[in-house]
């Protein structure tokens, strides 16, 4: 009763203009009263419809607005004016402040109010008949710190009121004057609202609020609860009107409401009591941003939490990447802790997922791993009320710097514990683009579980007042969505039911006191499942939610379901006032019918005579519904078989129903086939398609396996060959192969054959028939097949290779290699030594058998010109076999060029066989070749890999000489340019390079073709364009695009990040731009050329090789 006591002393005073705020009201009712405008259709008569002129005055008459403009006023009642005061001198000084006149002409006598109310700035207002006076009456503040002075008696005629500021303040001002007209009155008689229809200045007179639009019949006054503190102590009033419990008590008021209804306020920092506040912060590189905001607001953030915990405070710091520290075990040294998240920095961290849940673990048990330094030390009073404030932008990994499904096991587990310890954790997860749906689990986890609250922040916006948010409500959550429920979603052949149903969430309140501005909102549905609309009242109000109890709130949606099933994700919001404090995703799970195939069912055939059987039988496959929902539209589509084991064919329908198959059953779909086997067998693969609708689902082979032919070759013999008097013998034998039925069928129809032989040793052939019938073979009998052969052995020596085959019909069962070995016999020279080759390298070794005077001649081609220098060679070892060896002289200098060939001849000293070795590397191995198109000229550039013994290089162009450029002759190679600038528009030019080495021959490596440009090449966007040549020895071009003008750096860089060299540095027109580097001073090795232009920056790799 204090409150009305106090209440019942302000209305004794009367209506006073210098009361706080109290006509805030007044002043959004004259502004929005009636305007009645000149020639319109109105109620009053346009005779009385008379406007207040109103003009700014100096002094010496008109004076523009504050603003600039000239406006012309008065054109309606009632009649305002907006204008500044700042900047207009202290025309009048009524007050040290700067004012402003407007000059008036008043209409009619009568009552008359004149407002500042809705001004920017504290004012103080003056009405006189004369410029700068005061007789007819002044206000200081009346809306709040506005002035308004309200129903004055006043002459027709001129008026002049005076606008000056208060505590020596100017600004902009909203000026009204209107004639006092009738409204209702509402005030306080007693502890009782009353009504009455009278004048503002009358309603003003009894303490009341004035309406010009409403009267007590057509609108009563409302009146209903005010909940107000004084100190920590709640009151609460019923009956009362709006603006004694907001302006007068400062309360909170509820229309129609009662104290039966528990008073609630949000953020009563009483509720906390004492309180135990751990920060445990993730200071990896990617929370820069973060700790920079809570370094920046700690001293705030403590202050709240002093005043929330009133006063009775302890403050714990730890900070985690993939170890945990604890800087701070639990104080009441809030300096020092101040102190300490000064110093945070953010760095480090080697991966996404951090150590959150060995941090919680240790602050909440001190038995977390990884922990660096004395660990959570001092423990929480059971007393507080323990807040541990978790920020990471990361999923929990442990100290393993992995996340994995355990992981998230664990934090529940933390959870739990926070939980038994009666530890509210509130995390503050901060993502970039999107949310780790992973990492939003855990931390909503957390929160769940123990009561905390959970906040999402996009790229760490607001993050310290998210955390003074999560102070201030003693970082527990007093409203919290417990469960979640919707019905079962049946279907029957993709027909979803139902479609429309509500989705009920329970929300229970876990504080201790009553919470009334609790709502719940449900967003739309979306997900592969399909789509939902909320049809129902969106959000919903808890109302009043008494401690403990909890509330179903439910909504009535309307889903769309997708043809690929799955959930409709539906979020909840959980909201405080305006405010979302917490989230909850419900899946309405939409069922798609799904069929799969379980068993088959194939025949196993068996071996009969020369064939198999059966050939005509019945294969299955089982066909089970794997889902949720009943269907009738499955059938299977059997195909045509194929494979090793030969061909079948679907004799019964192709497609057969599989029938109505409720959730889990059955049925074995059959088919009639036909198969035509081949003798080797192996599978024959009919297949089956599970179709649903006339989709197919899925499909799957049928494997009707056809007993395998199989005949192999397991043994041979041939006889040894021997040298008789320089002559091999024999050289007509037999050669008998042994086949063998090693399958689980009598064999008959099968046949060997024997091919012709060949090999280094010489040549063979078979003498008669090639091909044997093997007859009738039964399982595990075998049969020796003997062929008569002939052979032409070489003196060298080594095998003649003949191959055996196992034959049924035309396919091949099985084959075998016999070897001859022809021992080396007799002596005769060998043929001619030719060899043609291409490219820029060329080595090899041969034998070379050497039986009498005449010389062995050599010759060493190359189609694309020979070498200018004939080829290193000579006779190097001995040969590997049964040749004996020799001695041949090959002459050094006896090579003679011939056309595109180097030849020589070896000359026998020594009958037998010799090793003649020929190596040659071509003077230059060319690496690259290229005419580029450049604005009126072409450039020539290529580049070696290897140079020696050079004289130049030639240019031609269209067959012309052009240029002749020296060769460098460097080892590893070299670069080089040339530019044509002697070209013509619109023509291709061919260019070729031509080498000529010491000794003058010549050689084209390459050639290549090119069309000048017409006009400059204009880049579509920023470019560095790689530099030509690359490796260079020497200098080297840079180019780089410009799509706009722009100013350029161009720096060149060693890779130890040393600066060398600045190409650069100003401004270019759009199009393309080169610039030339030529490492002077500089060793090999590798160099970067890093360009900035504008916000666009890159680089490029070099290679200078000297």
């Amino acid at each position: 009763m204090d409150g009305l006591l106090r209440f019942a002393s302000w209305l004794g005073t009367g209506f006073l203009c210098g009361m706080m705020c109290l006509c805030g009201s007044l002043t959004a009712i004259a502004d929005n009263a009636q305007v009645i405008y000149p020639g319109e259709d109105n109620e009053q008569a346009e005779d009385e419809i008379i406007p207040v002129e109103i003009r700014f005055y100096d002094g010496d008459g008109e004076i523009e607005a504050g603003d600039g403009s000239r406006p012309r006023f008065g054109r309606r009642l009632p009649s305002s004016v907006k204008g500044g005061t700042c900047g207009q001198g202290n025309d009048c000084g009524l007050l040290a402040t700067e004012d402003v006149v407007l000059a008036l002409e008043i209409p009619t006598s009568g009552n008359w109010s004149f407002s500042l109310c809705g001004s920017s700035f504290d004012t103080y207002i003056f009405v006189g008949y004369s410029p700068c006076g005061s007789e007819i009456g002044s206000n200081d503040d009346f809306c709040g710190t506005n002035s308004l002075a309200g129903c004055l008696w006043v002459q027709a005629g001129p008026v002049y009121v005076t606008i000056e500021g208060g505590a020596n303040t100017c600004g902009k001002f909203l000026f009204t004057v209107q004639p006092c007209v009738p409204g209702r009155c509402c005030y306080m008689q007693g502890d009782s609202a009353a009504c009455e229809n009278t004048t503002l200045d009358d309603c003003a007179a009894i303490g009341g609020f004035w309406d010009a639009e409403a009267t007590c019949e057509a609108n009563p006054c409302p009146t209903g609860r005010c909940c107000y503190r004084e100190g920590n102590i709640s009151n609460c009033v019923e009956n009362l009107l709006q603006k004694p419990c907001l302006f007068t008590l400062e309360g909170e008021w509820t229309e129609g409401g009662s104290c039966a209804d528990p008073c609630t306020f949000e953020g009563d920092s009483s509720a906390c009591g004492p309180m135990d506040l751990v920060l445990a912060i993730d200071v990896t590189g990617s929370m820069s941003y973060e700790i920079d905001a809570v370094r920046e607001e700690s001293h705030q953030i403590l202050a709240t939490a002093a005043e929330a915990a009133n006063q009775d405070l302890r403050v714990a710091l730890v900070v985690f990447r993939d170890v945990v520290t604890v800087i701070h075990p639990l104080t009441d040294n809030l300096e020092a802790v101040d102190a300490a998240i000064g110093t945070l920095d953010a760095g480090g961290g080697n991966g996404s997922p951090e150590a959150s849940d060995i941090a919680l673990e240790e602050i909440i048990s001190g038995n977390g791993t990884c922990v660096s330094g004395a660990g959570f030390s001092v423990p929480f009073r059971p007393s507080a009320s323990k807040v541990v404030v978790l920020i990471t932008d990361a999923p929990n990994g442990g100290c393993d710097d992995a996340h994995q499904a355990a992981d998230s096991a664990f934090a529940h587990e933390v959870a739990l514990e926070a939980l038994s310890a009666e530890v509210y954790i509130s995390p503050v997860y901060v993502y970039s683009s999107a949310i780790n749906p992973v990492t939003n689990a855990v931390m909503r986890d957390y929160a769940e579980t123990t009561g905390g609250l959970y906040v999402l922040s996009h790229n760490g916006a607001g993050i310290a007042e998210s955390i003074g948010d999560i102070i201030q409500q003693c970082g527990r959550m007093r409203l919290a969505m417990v469960d979640d429920s919707l019905p079962d979603i049946t279907c029957f052949n993709d027909e979803i039911t139902p479609s429309t149903f509500d989705i009920t969430v329970s929300v229970v309140n876990r504080s201790e006191v009553a919470v009334a501005d609790g709502g719940l909102a449900l967003s739309e549905g979306s997900g592969p499942g399909g789509t939902g609309t909320v049809n129902s009242v969106n959000p919903f109000s808890l109302g009043v939610v008494q401690p403990g109890d909890t509330v179903d709130a439910s909504f009535t949606v309307t889903i769309t379901p997708a043809e690929a099933g799955g959930c409709i994700h539906f979020t909840a919001y959980l909201l405080n006032g305006a405010d979302t404090v917490g989230t909850r995703t419900v899946c309405v799970n939409i069922p798609v019918t799904s069929l799969v195939f379980s068993q088959a069912h194939v025949p196993i055939l068996e071996c009969d005579g020369d064939g198999v059987t059966p050939t005509t039988f019945e294969i299955g496959v089982t066909v089970r519904n794997d889902s949720e929902c009943a269907t009738s539209l499955g059938s299977v589509v059997m195909a045509s078989g194929f494979g090793p084991g030969g061909t079948g064919t679907v004799e019964s329908a192709a497609q057969v129903s599989t029938g109505m198959l409720e959730p889990g059953d059955s049925t074995m779909v059959y088919f009639t086939v036909d198969i035509s086997p081949t003798r080797v067998g192996g599978c024959i693969n009919f297949r089956a398609f599970l179709l649903l609708d006339g989709d197919t689902l899925l499909s799957r082979n049928l494997c009707v396996n056809v007993p395998q032919f199989s005949v192999v070759m397991t043994s041979h013999s041939t006889p040894q060959l021997s040298c008789v008097n320089d002559e091999i013998v024999p050289t007509t034998f037999d050669i008998m192969v042994v086949a063998f039925n090693n399958s689980a069928c009598d064999v008959t129809g099968a046949r060997m054959l024997l091919g012709g032989g060949s090999g280094a040793g010489g040549s063979g052939f078979v003498v008669g028939s090639q091909s044997v019938d093997l007859g009738s073979l039964s399982q595990g009998e075998q049969r020796t097949v003997t062929f008569t052969v002939t052979i032409d052995p070489n003196t060298l020596g080594g095998l003649i290779r003949f191959t055996a085959f196992i034959a049924a019909d035309s396919d091949t069962a099985s084959s075998r290699n016999i070897d001859i070995s022809v021992p080396a016999c007799g002596c005769e020279s060998s043929d001619g030594i030719f060899r043609e080759i291409s490219g820029y390298y060329y080595w090899e070794c041969i034998c070379v058998q050497l039986c009498d005077t005449v010389p062995v001649p050599v010759s060493i081609c190359r189609p694309s010109g020979a070498f200018s220098t004939p080829p290193a060679a000579g006779i190097y070892g001995q040969c590997q076999g049964g040749c004996a060896p020799g001695q041949g002289v090959l002459n050094p200098n006896g090579w003679v060029r011939n056309g595109e060939c180097w030849e020589n001849e070896i000359y026998m000293t020594l009958p037998g066989c010799v090793r003649l070795c020929m190596d040659y590397v071509f003077p230059v191995e060319l690496a690259s070749f290229d005419a580029i198109p450049e604005y009126e000229q072409v450039r020539v550039v290529w580049s070696t890999a290897s140079e020696s013994q050079l004289e130049r290089f030639e240019i031609l162009r269209d067959g012309a000489l052009m240029s002749v450029i020296p060769a460098t002759n460097a080892p590893t190679g070299s670069s080089y340019e040339w530019l044509d600038t002697y070209v013509e528009q619109g023509r291709v030019y061919r260019y070729s390079l031509v080498v000529t080495d010491m000794s003058g021959s010549r050689e084209e490596l390459a050639s290549a073709t090119a069309m000048p440009l017409a006009q400059p090449e204009v880049s579509s966007g920023y470019a560095l364009l790689p530099n030509y040549p690359n490796p260079f020895n020497g200098t080297t071009t840079i180019g780089f695009d410009l799509p706009e003008a722009n100013d350029v750096v161009l720096t060149v860089y060693d890779v130890s990040g040393r600066r060398v060299a600045e190409l650069v540095n100003g401004r270019f027109d759009a199009g393309r731009h080169e610039v030339s580097f030529g490492g002077e001073g500089l060793a090999s090795g590798v160099y970067f050329c890093h360009m900035v232009a504008g916000v666009y920056a890159t680089r490029q790799k070099m290679l200078l090789l000297k």
